[in-house]
């Protein structure tokens, strides 16, 4: 899926401004073979956004190493600056009252020679990836370094107010690198910007692997990895080698400015999204068993 934000070009001055990703058009990635599923937890659906027909439904009783989707339909879509939306059983939230836990642990970013950078250990060896760009800022790429020897490289596109550079995660002696391609049409003096999720697990990149458009919002739920990914034009999620069946038209993520405020939030034991399938929003909880989830 993309997220797109427009830039208006006027001679001389650059002024930017961010919107919601709400136009959804498919990328064209190459797709291959699929992988198989493989034997996983079971997951617990409360209504789903393509059973717009159904009520929602109270959250149910987990079970030991289940992995819950509690999914609840809003009124309209969320408010923006600040954050506030309401459920249509009634319930009002804000920024304050969204679920509340350990963030999950990413390592920070930071400068090293002028260059967008996280750094990580897997075992006894450092990791550091670098945004790069050349002179003119028209072409981007991330290098991902190991005891300071270039072990892998990825093409972002264009500089943009967007980090082409998403995350760096190490688990169970893997590693994880999220970036984001970016690109531009300018259309009548207006530049709109588009920024696609990759995902790279170990040197391979997920996207050309499973037939994804796009991946994204990597994490790891009970020390399980967890991402979003997007494949002919849904939005689903993968946890520990099954494919859970979302169906949104579009998660936002990568968002900029007010509307950031609808970007994923990532706990340890859970994830808290938003999602739109047609004309329906919903906030969506996404946690291991015994995770505290609020209707």
């Amino acid at each position: 899926m993309k997220d797109t934000f427009s830039i208006f070009l006027i001679p001389i001055l650059l002024i930017s401004a961010c919107a919601p990703a709400l136009k959804i058009e498919p990328t064209s990635l190459p797709a291959e073979t699929r992988p198989q599923v493989e034997s996983s937890p079971t997951i617990q659906m409360v209504t789903t956004p393509t059973s717009l027909n159904v009520e929602p439904t109270q959250q149910p009783t987990p079970t030991e190493q289940d992995l819950v989707v509690v999914n609840v339909e809003l009124t309209r879509p969320p408010d923006l600056d600040p954050l506030s939306f309401e459920t249509v059983a009634g319930n009002s939230w804000s920024h304050a009252t969204l679920p509340r836990g350990t963030p999950f642990s990413e390592t920070s970013f930071y400068f090293e020679e002028g260059h967008y950078s996280m750094q990580v250990d897997l075992g006894s060896d450092r990791l550091i990836a670098r945004e790069n760009y050349n002179n003119d800022g028209t072409e981007a790429r991330v290098t991902l370094e190991k005891n300071g020897v270039e072990i892998f490289r990825i093409d972002t596109g264009k500089g943009s107010p967007i980090n082409t550079l998403q995350g760096l995660w190490t688990y169970g002696g893997h590693w994880v690198l999220e970036t984001a391609f970016i690109t531009e049409e300018v259309d009548n003096n207006v530049a709109t910007t588009t920024a696609v999720g990759q995902l790279v697990l170990d040197g391979e990149e997920l996207n050309g692997k499973n037939g994804y458009d796009a991946s994204f919002g990597f994490q790891t739920i009970d020390g399980k990895p967890f991402y979003f990914f997007e494949r002919t034009g849904k939005m689903d999620a993968w946890y520990d080698g099954q494919e859970i069946p979302l169906g949104f038209d579009n998660i936002p993520h990568y968002d900029c400015c007010s509307s950031g405020a609808l970007n994923l939030k990532k706990y340890q034991d859970q994830v808290a999204f938003f999602g739109h399938h047609d004309q329906a929003w919903y906030f969506v909880q996404i946690g291991i068993a015994g995770s505290t989830f609020d209707p």
